[in-house]
């Protein structure tokens, strides 16, 4: 009799303290010109499980790829698991159709209007968590990376440091790049990479420029160090190899000394594909190409914008 009342109590304990965990998902709505932008707390949003009301947490939003989703993303980046540990919030908006509006001005791509949708998901939170509001961070991919880029110039006061992966500045607006404020931004793009071409060119497989074009991965570099008034100085350096028989190499490339304590770098993934690095290979490597393993780009991206000083 004790020994069932004991295993009772714990039963109980383990409903309420799971009851706890997820108290927080809800279903909301924001109307956006007229449009139902819907989205689910319990898919969209992530609390550390020691969240506190009494502390200020930073912002994060991760992207997903064009036809992608969310669950997908949050399975590939993994950026739960390591906000557990780094006390951060981590928040995965759903594009609709499913494709972000970005700076690619092409018939696959819905002409919503995100930027009004994220501005206004940004104040949303901010008066639902404890959010210090200068710490909105934003990686994504492939059509989340172009977002990335589109919210960096267009909400600029909003968004502190871009991680874009497999994403470079679309070529259409490659001359008129200008932040109200310098964005910090995290490049990390395959030198292989057979949708996003490193060099420029034509957006996806071929050359049907169905997709747009993007500028070369160095050009967006250089043109992201002249937004933010960085020096000339370039810092290369070779990141470890954590697997010796890994092919792939990574090299970084940062340009620090930039106004507002902002920096600029590109990690270049020699002989690597349309991939995040160290996540699983989410198609034959004769397709997106080969994924890196010497690193998982989630650390990296999380270090770069945890040390990004605060702009003044």
């Amino acid at each position: 009799m004790i020994l069932l009342s004991i295993k009772l109590f714990f039963l109980l304990f383990s409903i309420l303290a799971y009851n706890n965990l997820f108290s927080f998902e809800k279903r909301e709505f924001i109307l956006i010109k007229n449009q139902q932008r819907e989205y689910f707390i319990e898919y969209f949003i992530f609390l550390p499980d020691d969240y506190k009301k009494s502390l200020e947490y930073s912002l994060v939003f991760i992207f997903h790829g064009g036809g992608r989703n969310t669950k997908q993303i949050m399975k590939y980046t993994k950026f739960n698991q390591l906000a557990n540990k780094e006390k951060y919030i981590v928040v995965y908006p759903e594009a609709l159709d499913p494709h972000w509006t970005e700076e690619r001005k092409i018939s696959i791509l819905p002409q919503n209007d995100d930027i009004r949708f994220i501005d206004e998901l940004i104040k949303h939170l901010i008066k639902q968590y404890s959010i210090n509001q200068h710490q909105n961070f934003a990686p994504g991919i492939f059509n989340g990376g172009f977002i990335c880029i589109y919210l960096a110039y267009h909400l600029s006061n909003r968004i502190r440091a871009i991680a874009p992966v497999a994403a470079n500045i679309p070529e259409n607006i490659s001359r008129n790049i200008k932040t109200k404020y310098p964005v910090s931004i995290l490049l990390m793009n395959g030198t292989d990479d057979p949708l996003v071409k490193y060099n420029g060119g034509s957006v996806g497989f071929g050359e049907k420029n169905r997709r747009g074009k993007s500028i070369p991965t160095e050009e967006t570099l250089h043109i992201w160090k002249n937004n933010n008034g960085c020096e000339n100085q370039k810092i290369i350096e070779e990141i470890e190899y954590k697997d010796k028989q890994e092919v792939c190499k990574a090299v970084k490339i940062s340009f620090e000394k930039c106004q507002n304590h902002t920096r600029v770098t590109s990690i270049q993934l020699i002989e690597c594909g349309h991939t995040w690095p160290w996540s699983f290979q989410y198609l034959p490597e004769f397709v997106i190409g080969k994924t890196c393993k010497d690193f998982f780009a989630t650390d990296i991206i999380w270090n770069f914008f945890k040390n990004t000083e605060k702009r003044i």
